[in-house]
Formats: C-alpha cells, sequence, structure tokens
C-alpha cells in the first residue's frame, strides 16, 4: 500500500470517526471515549459479558449508520461484509437459543 493510499484511509477513517463523536451526546460519548494507555485498551472478550461501551441498541438510526460507516472505512468490502454478516448471524443465534442479556453494569 503506497504512502498516499494509507494517508487517505487514515484521513477517510479520522473524519468518520469524528462524525461519529459529533453525533453522540455526553452520556453517550462518556462510554466510547477512554483515556489512551488506559486500562480500557486490555480489556477484550468474544465471550458474552457486558462489553461496556455504547450498545447499537443505545444509539438513534443516524448514530448506527456512521458507526457501520466508521467500521466499514477501516475494513476491505469483503471484511466489511463478513463484519455485518456475522453481526447479523448472532442476532439469528440469540433469538434462535432464547438469548437475552442479563449483565450486571460494569464497574
Amino acid at each position: 500500500m503506497s504512502s498516499r493510499v494509507r494517508k487517505d484511509l487514515a484521513s477517510a477513517m479520522a473524519e468518520a470517526a469524528q462524525a461519529m463523536l459529533t453525533s453522540l451526546h455526553d452520556g453517550q460519548r462518556d462510554k466510547v471515549v477512554f483515556p489512551l494507555g488506559g486500562d480500557e485498551q486490555y480489556s477484550w472478550f468474544y465471550t458474552p459479558t457486558n462489553h461496556g461501551g455504547l450498545s447499537l441498541a443505545e444509539m438513534t438510526g443516524v448514530q448506527q449508520s456512521l458507526a457501520f460507516q466508521m467500521l466499514k472505512t477501516g475494513l476491505s468490502s469483503a471484511g466489511y461484509g463478513t463484519a455485518t454478516a456475522i453481526m447479523s448471524l448472532e442476532n439469528i443465534l440469540d433469538l434462535t437459543e432464547g438469548f437475552t442479556s442479563t449483565f450486571a453494569d460494569r464497574e
């Protein structure tokens, strides 16, 4: 990937992130923005748990669209298709298994 392409990609990602952040109100922003170098960067889970952060369910339709646009800037077309397909399949799996969230608030 050329230097110019990387700069264009970084610029697109920054613009998408800024648009997303601008759309959030203070309570939502507090769930999304964390200090650089803080403990949150090491908090990764794949198992069902309260991941913290701002869920899609807590966003307006416009905010959801901006979140997906931001995701799309960092992935190839195939990667974006895979990510959104997995999200859709997770919803179907939840319905099939009768899963509902009962996670306690994160401390």
